[in-house]
């Protein structure tokens, strides 16, 4: 096709980039100049998404700066992530601005076809990009959380498969968005010789792989969760916080449908509008299933500095209204509830008893209270180890 249009005399090539990109229905007139469109849907959609990722992702980077004060390996995929996905946002905004989402094919020229092309380009691979990070860091640190002793369980096994099949689905993903054209300018502008490997489907198969590994992350926490010894309520509270991840696979399955009907569809510039959003809402979503759990033990260390303030300003000013008694107060019951959460130690065996804290029942303070266990545990079994070493050097000594 490329051949043909550039053999065409220029007049007429100049003539038919000016043409509509698709044919309009009978009785509709194209809209080059203002067509009508739902940038709107559009605004409010990346506005809400953008500010919750980055509220959470903000309390996620205060909370291992400050409460854990340690970085590791799947803190440095969020934050790339988040810098993919808010590039990703950049991307998918300049489609407001020209043609407008939910704008018909035939309201485009053939001509404005190159930057839309360009910009879907350029999404595409800061999507997966940020996606591939996201789901990493999340099985790692869920692995870190849930299996602390690394043992060759059921958890161990489906994480990492889980981990390696994504790896290598994004990357290959990414390998034939950057790849199926050559020379690589023509996946935008088809007006350039080469040849093309046409591979639409690739945004179904995608979708339905997303929608796979999404259910598999939601489900990894349940099992441990629900075999925690603490009341239904705690259990319930807990599986709450890492369940986020619903909302991720109802918008994985939306997807599914919105790339069937872009892959099926003549008007394309259109339906990609769904697409385009729908992979905006879940990368965000995503972040916050990585984010969210950080948000409890930084609220608690807050209000735990905000009492103290106060309590430092009693005892100053007003020492005789102050709790003098020597009682144990809230404040440091409160504290001795910060001190577990500001504990890093992994995640241990589950058989133990759960430790009521006052105040808030925080999801940092009951993970710290299993990592507790978990040294206890590792510590007895090395003590264990020591005993029995000095028994066998007295036997041989007989």
């Amino acid at each position: 096709m490329a051949t043909n249009l550039l053999s065409l005399p220029p007049d007429m090539f100049k003539t038919l980039l000016e043409h509509p990109a698709l044919a309009p229905p009978a009785g509709i007139n194209p809209q080059f100049g203002h067509p009508p469109n739902r940038n709107g849907l559009a605004y409010a959609t990346i506005a809400v998404t953008v500010s919750l990722s980055s509220t959470c992702f903000l309390f996620r980077v205060y909370s291992r700066l400050f409460c854990l004060k340690k970085v590791r390996l799947e803190d440095l995929l969020v934050f790339v992530a988040y810098g993919l996905a808010t590039a990703n946002t950049w991307a998918i905004s300049q489609l407001s601005k020209h043609p407008g989402y939910f704008v018909h094919q035939w309201d485009v020229r053939v001509k404005d076809l190159e930057p839309l092309l360009y910009a879907q380009f350029i999404s595409t691979n800061l999507y997966l990009g940020s996606i591939l990070a996201i789901k990493a860091a999340i099985i790692l640190e869920w692995a870190r959380i849930f299996n602390p002793l690394r043992e060759r369980n059921t958890f161990f096994w489906l994480g990492y498969t889980v981990l390696g099949l994504n790896s290598l689905f994004y990357a290959l993903a990414i390998f034939l968005e950057n790849f199926t054209c050559f020379p690589q300018e023509r996946i935008w502008d088809r007006t350039i010789p080469g040849k093309c490997i046409e591979f639409s489907e690739n945004y179904i198969v995608t979708a339905a792989f997303n929608v796979f590994s999404d259910i598999i992350i939601l489900a990894l926490p349940q099992r441990v969760v629900w075999k925690l010894k603490m009341t239904t309520k705690r259990k319930i509270s807990v599986s709450l916080v890492f369940t986020v991840g619903i909302l991720t696979c109802i918008v994985a399955i939306a997807r599914v449908y919105a790339s069937t009907n872009f892959v099926t569809a003549e008007d394309q510039v259109y339906t990609h509008s769904a697409v385009s959003l729908l992979a905006h809402i879940e990368t965000h979503s995503s972040l916050l299933v990585i984010c969210i759990p950080a948000v409890p033990s930084v609220i608690s260390k807050l209000q735990f500095r905000s009492k103290l303030m106060a309590f430092l300003r009693c005892r100053f000013s007003c020492p005789a209204k102050c709790d003098c008694n020597g009682k144990s107060s809230s404040m440091d019951r409160l504290h001795a509830h910060n001190s577990f959460a500001e504990q890093d130690v992994p995640l241990g065996t589950l058989q133990f008893r759960a430790v009521e804290y006052d105040g808030a029942h925080s999801v940092s303070a009951l993970t710290s209270t299993i990592q507790d266990e978990s040294g206890r545990i590792l510590k007895h079994q090395n003590e264990r180890s020591h005993s029995t070493r000095p028994q066998a050097h007295h036997q041989d000594n007989h």
